[in-house]
């Protein structure tokens, strides 16, 4: 009987420790209650919007995506077989989900958070908020450009749907929220002076709202001039100035710091060691790049730009927008001649 009762002491005493344990917060995992505690644990939230943050949506050029194949629903690029959705021929029943509002949910999450942070004042602490504003504003933006108006939700919303049924707001309303984002991402960045982290800084935010703001501006002057259905009607002429206002101001911010210019890095050659140098972080010319692991990751953009382009291939748009040699526009017989020969460049 006494060798019973040890061991049922024994395991008695087990479960008891064990129902300790099952009140600690589990290692490695985000706490929905006081998350955001660290700047450790806010960096490791924010390093996802990283990966999805920097490229279009649902965009791929022949049978390749990314970085160069989300071109192929631009005015850059061109592939054999016509873009549904530039062409009008996309119908409803080809709609996707608005992955961004994943993203937008995320970014929410975030910011609705922040006040767990124990030392707001602390640099670091700033610098993860303007990333977590830059990143809303870049979700919201690309949903400004593919669909115009839409909602705007600035909390997690529950999976619930008398909560999820918004309406629109108007394109004004979307524009201005983008606007609002990127000057609290300029307000709380860091100032850079080059890449080399490759983190978001001011001049990134300020250049994104320099877009932002000539879009909308030029947006609203060109569809309002043309009285057609695609306009805000609300919008003012006094509105579209403030709004390339901002693009000029937010573009003059940038130039006045004297720490961006353009690379003569390679000498004629230059301009295509942008794109052919896997470290840019000492070049003068980029403000914000992605370091890939050449062994991992590749690319064949050389295939693009010759015959071997598998049905992909620059516009004569795209060339028309470079600037020959000497700095003049590329235009007269000498353009026309040019375009009549097609690269045979072999593929490397």
């Amino acid at each position: 009987m006494r060798k019973i009762n040890i061991i049922l002491g024994f395991f008695l005493a087990i479960g008891l420790s064990s129902c300790f344990k099952l009140d600690r917060t589990p290692e490695g995992v985000l706490s929905t209650v006081n998350s955001f505690t660290t700047t450790g644990e806010m960096q490791n939230y924010i390093n996802q919007f990283y990966e999805t943050a920097v490229r279009m949506q649902n965009m791929t050029a022949g049978g390749g995506s990314g970085i160069c194949g989300t071109d192929i629903n631009s005015d850059n690029m061109a592939a054999s077989s016509p873009v549904t959705r530039i062409n009008g021929g996309l119908s409803v029943a080809d709609a996707v989900s608005l992955t961004n509002y994943t993203y937008i949910r995320n970014v929410n999450f975030f910011l609705n958070n922040l006040d767990n942070y124990p030392d707001p004042s602390q640099a670091a602490y700033k610098q993860l908020v303007g990333e977590g504003y830059y990143f809303r504003a870049w979700y919201y933006y690309q949903l400004l450009v593919n669909y115009g108006p839409v909602s705007i939700v600035k909390v997690p919303l529950d999976p619930d749907s008398s909560q999820m049924k918004l309406e629109r707001d108007s394109r004004l309303e979307v524009a201005d929220f983008i606007i609002g984002d990127l000057k609290l991402a300029i307000e709380n960045l860091s100032e850079q002076n080059s890449s080399a982290t490759m983190r978001i800084h001011r001049d990134v935010a300020r250049a994104l709202l320099s877009e932002v703001a000539l879009f909308e501006g030029t947006w609203e002057k060109y569809h309002k001039a043309a009285n057609d259905k695609f306009f805000d009607p609300a919008v003012t002429d006094a509105k579209i100035n403030s709004y390339l206002q901002t693009a000029a101001d937010a573009a003059k911010a940038v130039m006045d710091r004297n720490v961006w210019k353009i690379s003569t890095v390679g000498g004629a050659d230059a301009y295509r060691q942008l794109f052919a140098t896997e470290d840019l972080s000492s070049n003068s010319e980029v403000l914000w790049f992605k370091r890939y692991d050449g062994s991992v990751i590749g690319n064949s953009v050389d295939r693009y730009l010759n015959t071997g382009g598998a049905g992909v291939g620059v516009t004569a748009s795209l060339v028309d927008d470079y600037l020959t040699i000497n700095g003049e526009p590329f235009v007269g017989i000498e353009r026309d001649n040019a375009k009549k020969h097609y690269g045979d460049i072999a593929v490397r």
